[in-house]
């Protein structure tokens, strides 16, 4: 099973984007990739999503996780768990200074809420 996600090459600064599993980190589809291992990318973010949901349960805070932001200087990586497709996330790796953080977060939501399993 993949969902197409080939529309997330049009998020400005794009760098590389999968779909996850979550609970394994197995990449079931991608785009782009900078170059990168794109599967140990998957499943180093798929820890990192476990270990904010974790927190966030440590914290008392019972809202599910919109996205997770990992920035640097110069990229931005967001990993949006899927409402629909539960178990499974997008990851998204962008260029920070050829887009901006607020426009990729909204791009990378409606990217979700088109997908279609």
């Amino acid at each position: 099973m993949a969902a197409d996600i080939s529309r997330i090459i049009e998020i400005e600064g794009f760098i590389a984007g999968c779909l996850v599993d979550a609970d394994t980190g197995l990449m079931l589809t991608s785009q782009g990739g900078g170059g990168a291992d794109l599967e140990i990318v998957c499943q180093c973010n798929a820890r990192a999503l476990a270990a904010t949901v974790e927190a966030n349960q440590a914290q008392g805070i019972s809202d599910p996780v919109e996205d997770v932001v990992v920035s640097t200087g110069t990229h931005v990586q967001i990993i949006r768990p899927l409402s629909k497709g539960e178990g499974l996330f997008l990851f998204v790796a962008v260029d920070l200074a050829k887009t901006k953080l607020g426009v990729a977060r909204l791009q990378v939501a409606a990217i979700e809420r088109d997908l279609e399993f």
